[in-house]
């Protein structure tokens, strides 16, 4: 027993008052005893996809924050503009660690996370989440079935909800599901009764009359969508011949693109749009553009035509095509925030070509933005804008703040070596590292927008809780996404 450490710490707790047992009960009614299969000993909230020995935070990462705290950390978290900041949120989100402190069976913070991978677009990772979870709490069968409907897997969802209705919070779920389930009848009937009562929105509600009555449909004005639309009422529209365009909803929804039902164009805008949000992975994105020739001119067919010609310089190896395919493709990328994807495919073999002139700036700019960013800062040019702000940054180091100003004076002041600010320090040691990972990525959104003691601020916690190569990638993209060439 001398090996479990716990046995050996002193109590934290004063001793309890010593009384006498009275020996007898003071009411009849038994107490609430609460029960836990043995493989499900921890809350739904502990619930991750990514080991510790993947992202490297301690089990406690969450442990001493309270949930309410971290959902509102988590609803204020930024999602666009920052990659590496955006890498980091998803690895928070993803990420096995301890629950909060005051966590519970109802899986609050878990579905706190999963509503806030729906806001990135991370849709495969939310459903994942919640596979990983199991748990039947009403609320994660909300979301559970949310998903499904957004990945198209809704018959396991369905059997659960069918088989034991009270598990969905909303009778629209239950009618929906009752009907793809066989029971149409049934269906109508729990229908008819909502309505008469009220209890399911209106335009559900006529979405699923048209939905369940074939005969009727034509007779019925099709409701155009309102302005906070549910994966529910998308699936209907798509049922009854009416699709949206994805392009104006909610991110999570352009993942109902990805698989080209709605055409290549459709299929190009999605992925593009996942990509830059950094939720969908590079190679996936390459596979959509190389799928076919372009069929018009124009945005995004201009980049289709631009990146499968850099693709077939890069195969021919001729630094003279590459060049050129290079110019055409860069700017393009960089305009539709692909610039990221772009050098995380293309940046490694960028550098084994000897370019000449603009291409081989190009090049290096490319590289800084990938993970072989310290080798493209070995081998910049003097003339490079802010090459020595560059350097320090790629390499860790501190330069000096003379001359400087704005963004370029912040974050040489960031890359100082001190020390983090007191409060996120005491948040590091009292066991909320995730809620200080959370407080970082919203300085850093505001220092972006020109507060420097906020971006000064995020990048020293970085730094400090060794997060080093998400404070280098994310301090580069924003010199370089906020200076000219």
């Amino acid at each position: 027993m001398s090996a479990i450490d716990w046995l050996e710490a002193q109590p934290t707790l004063g001793v309890p008052e010593q009384h006498k047992d009275p020996g007898i009960a003071n009411t009849a009614v038994s107490p609430d005893i609460e029960t836990l299969p043995l493989d499900q000993t921890t809350t739904a909230d502990a619930v991750g996809l990514l080991p510790r020995s993947v992202t490297g935070f301690p089990p406690d990462l969450w442990r001493g924050s309270d949930v309410q705290s971290l959902i509102k950390a988590l609803k204020d978290a930024p999602t666009d503009g920052h990659p590496a900041m955006t890498a980091l949120l998803l690895t928070l989100l993803l990420a096995e660690a301890e629950p909060p402190i005051d966590s519970g069976r109802a899986g609050n913070f878990l579905a706190a996370r999963v509503e806030k991978l729906m806001e990135l677009g991370a849709v495969d990772a939310a459903d994942a989440l919640l596979q990983r979870a199991n748990t039947t709490e009403p609320e994660i069968i909300g979301l559970q079935f949310d998903v499904a409907l957004l990945t198209g897997r809704t018959v396991q969802i369905c059997a659960q909800i069918n088989a034991m209705p009270h598990l969905s919070p909303e009778i629209a779920a239950r009618i929906f599901c009752a009907a793809r389930g066989g029971d149409w009848a049934g269906a109508t009937l729990m229908l008819n009764s909502a309505l008469a009562l009220d209890t399911v929105p209106a335009r559900t509600g006529h979405l699923l009359l048209q939905f369940l009555d074939e005969d009727d449909a034509g007779s019925l004005p099709t409701l155009p969508p309102g302005q906070r639309i549910t994966p529910l009422q998308v699936r209907l529209y798509e049922a009854i011949g009416e699709r949206l365009p994805t392009s104006r909803l909610p991110r999570a929804y352009a993942t109902l693109d990805l698989g080209g039902d709605a055409g290549w164009k459709a299929q190009l805008d999605a992925a593009e749009r996942l990509t830059s949000a950094g939720v969908l992975g590079e190679n996936r994105l390459l596979g959509v553009y190389t799928d076919r020739k372009r069929a018009a001119s124009g945005g995004v067919w201009d980049r289709v035509d631009a990146i499968q010609r850099f693709d077939t310089a890069m195969k021919t190896g001729e630094p003279a095509a590459i060049g050129i395919a290079l110019a055409q493709v860069w700017p393009r990328m960089q305009e539709a925030g692909l610039d990221i994807a772009f050098a995380d495919l293309f940046s490694a073999d960028l550098l084994k070509h000897t370019l000449e002139g603009n291409a081989r700036r190009m090049a290096i700019e490319v590289a800084l933005l990938s993970p072989d960013y310290e080798i493209a800062a070995r081998n910049l040019p003097e003339d490079f804008r802010s090459a020595d702000v560059i350097r320090a940054i790629a390499s860790g180091t501190s330069v000096p703040t003379d001359g400087l100003s704005g963004i370029q004076a912040g974050l040489a002041l960031a890359f100082d070596g001190a020390p983090m600010e007191p409060e996120l320090a005491r948040m590091v040691e009292t066991g909320r590292l995730g809620e200080a990972l959370l407080t970082a990525l919203r300085q850093f959104d505001r220092g972006a927008d020109g507060n420097i003691n906020d971006l000064v601020d995020s990048i020293r916690t970085l730094r400090a809780v060794g997060l080093e190569d998400t404070a280098r990638r994310a301090a580069l993209h924003l010199i370089l996404s906020k200076t000219a060439s």
